[in-house]
């Protein structure tokens, strides 16, 4: 892989994390002023936690 394909995974990756970090605000917010209900605010909690396993791990080494 060349130097500019993994400067490129660098900064895919960098924006998967700020949308997984916005997802989790999304989320509290959304539990927090009752615009979820208890189910729904359950079910994106476990969305996140996937989203989070599928796009931050393993931590970059970087």
């Amino acid at each position: 892989m060349t130097e500019f394909e993994q400067a490129v995974l660098r900064e895919l990756r960098a924006i998967r994390e700020s949308l997984v970090v916005l997802e989790g605000l999304t989320l509290r917010r959304d539990a927090a002023t009752g615009l979820a209900t208890p189910e729904e605010a359950e079910a994106m909690q476990a969305r996140y936690e996937t989203l989070i396993i599928e796009n931050l791990w393993p931590p970059r080494a970087d």
